[in-house]
């Protein structure tokens, strides 16, 4: 099974709330990825397990239990992509796709950090997070009602290109006011903040869109629903001549997701999720209406350029500052560094840097980790690594602190991983404004430790920023 493969089914077993089954799929992974996710799956294990425990205490109140909920369908994010996609790059062009090349792109507000802490099992990671939801105390399983109506929904918007899953792509004019914050392998369209946010996803089984063609959405709904879910509510509803399938699927919690479920042009079945923590779900029907009644799914060879063209325009090198610039598409991020003489950077899966072009003594990858690192007082970048790796399932065979630039400390640690009889060499830093990074030395190089000192002076000089998908379109020449 490829690592991608083991990505996907690992953010499939997070979907499906299988956590320790995920856990110990991750732990066989040796990518900087499934590492990332593995930490935000333990620090959320830990941190369910301790709500819990107070829940059980007979001098607690008992509290609602709420949740960000996943998608039951098997566009299997978070996750990951989040993700998770970082070996989609492998992709081969062989069509353009039509009017790609025309395809306006919405350009409003700040930008927004697209993946955070608690970001939901969709998000560019697998984190499982308990927050806010629109929990009702009322029972809400047996309430299940099928109502017909029609009516076109009025508003206005701007066409753009937004992922699914990092192997398709939505054609969608979005509401005014609305925009997508998107790495490469998945979508998250906000509103005024995000509170008031849905995705967009293909219904699909085995990674297969085709899978739902010549079944209804009824059809659709009835395999997709999990033994632990119930549909509490259905209604259709028609916008631009198409019919809407409005469901509403209760969890074992009571948690109600609300999915908007529409045939595109060519009968694939696209679902505009609203997720079951957002509290006030009713004030995004009218974006939810509007965007199944225009959303269109790319599929084929077509969207192979589309993905080609954007992970090519990874690397870039702006000789007035002597600066490298390396896209981290699958966290949306923006990183730059100044390289010593004699190395470079090379494009791939992860951009690389490489010694005199010589990948097998120096290969070195430098990653975003899509979170912000945050000490509490006293506590050390040290502490705070090894509590995030615990339960990586790595032996850490030697570590150390060093403090680079402008007092920029560096975790450096090596690591073994006895189930594949990996050993790398990891550096764990933090940009100047909280962005946490890691630079692994990759575990073909022999001899890792030999371009140390040079690894910590380009370290030094390594900042991440937030990048909006507009700006990644834009890179890869789409859009204005």
């Amino acid at each position: 099974m490829s690592i991608k493969e083991q990505l996907y089914e690992a953010r499939k077993l997070i979907q499906e709330k299988q956590y320790e089954e995920a856990r110990d799929l991750l732990e066989t992974i040796d990518h900087p990825k499934a590492k990332e996710w593995l930490g935000q799956l333990n620090v959320r294990l830990a941190q369910r397990a301790s709500t819990q425990s107070a829940r059980k205490s007979p001098s607690s109140k008992p509290a609602k239990k709420t949740k960000a909920k996943s998608s039951r369908s098997n566009y299997l994010i978070p996750v990951v992509a989040m993700v998770l996609l970082l070996v989609v790059v492998g992709v081969v062009a062989v069509v353009v796709l039509p009017g790609l090349n025309n395809v306006a792109t919405v350009a409003t507000g700040e930008p927004q950090a697209v993946v955070n802490d608690d970001s939901d099992d969709n998000g560019n990671d697998a984190s499982t997070s308990d927050t806010d939801s629109n929990e009702n105390d009322e029972d809400t399983t047996d309430d299940i009602s099928t109502t017909t109506s029609s009516g076109d929904i009025v508003g206005s918007g701007v066409r753009t290109l937004l992922p699914d899953d990092g192997t398709y792509l939505f054609n969608v004019e979005l509401p005014d006011g609305y925009t997508c914050e998107c790495d490469i392998s998945s979508n998250q369209v906000y509103g005024e903040d995000s509170s008031t946010n849905f995705r967009i996803q293909f219904a699909q089984r085995a990674f297969d869109p085709d899978y739902y063609l010549d079944k209804t959405i009824d059809e659709m709904l009835a395999n997709d629903i999990r033994e632990d879910e119930t549909l509490a509510g259905q209604e259709t509803m028609q916008v631009n001549g198409r019919d809407v399938v409005i469901a509403r699927v209760a969890d074992e919690d009571n948690d109600v997701e609300i999915s908007y479920n529409v045939k595109d042009s060519d009968g694939h079945i696209v679902r505009v999720i609203i997720p079951s923590y957002i509290n006030d779900p009713e004030t995004l029907h009218e974006a939810a209406m509007f965007v199944a009644g225009n959303v269109e799914g790319e599929l084929g060879e077509a969207v192979e350029e589309f993905f080609t063209a954007m992970t090519s325009e990874r690397v870039s090198y702006d000789e007035a500052t002597d600066t490298w610039f390396f896209a981290d598409l699958d966290s949306a991020k923006l990183n730059s560094i100044m390289v010593l003489e004699g190395w470079t950077f090379e494009s791939g899966i992860v951009p690389t840097l490489v010694k005199d072009g010589d990948r097998d003594t120096s290969a070195t990858s430098i990653t975003s980790q899509s979170r912000k690192v945050f000490l509490d007082d006293g506590e050390t970048l040290l502490q705070w690594v090894t509590a995030f790796y615990a339960n990586s399932g790595e032996d850490v065979e030697s570590e150390e602190v060093v403090t680079v630039g402008d007092n920029r400390e560096v975790v450096i640690r090596q690591e073994y991983d006895g189930d594949v009889d990996q050993r790398t060499l990891n550096f764990y830093f933090v940009d100047s404004d909280g962005d946490f990074m890691v630079a692994i030395v990759q575990p073909f190089v022999e001899n890792p430790a030999v371009h140390r000192e040079d690894i910590l002076a380009m370290i030094a000089t390594v900042e991440s920023e937030d990048v909006r998908w507009e700006d990644q379109l834009r890179r890869a020449g789409y859009g204005d």
